[in-house]
């Protein structure tokens, strides 16, 4: 398996998601990767009345990890219902 880098994220973002993984018997990419696709689809679909397909995508996986989403997309800090903490830069 190729390893990612998880990186640019609020330090206890970071650890959260380790600790998850480590919980789990894997390493940090391992577990941002194996994201569950018939969950992150549906999740996608969920969206579309309110985000672009690109948003909801991003929004889905923030649900599929439970954590906060980083953003600096003004559409996406005014849409309904996100389910999850907003980081917002800018």
């Amino acid at each position: 398996m190729s390893a990612i880098q998880v990186k640019n994220v609020p330090a206890g973002l970071h650890e959260q998601l380790r600790e998850r993984a480590r919980a789990e018997g894997r390493n940090i990419s391992e577990y941002v990767l194996d994201v569950p696709s018939t969950g992150l689809i549906r999740g996608v679909w969920s969206l579309r009345a309110n985000l672009s397909a690109y948003d909801a995508c991003y929004l889905a996986v923030a649900r599929l990890l439970e954590c906060p989403l980083l953003s600096t997309d003004a559409p996406l800090r005014r849409a309904p219902g996100l389910g999850v903490k907003l980081l917002t830069v800018g």
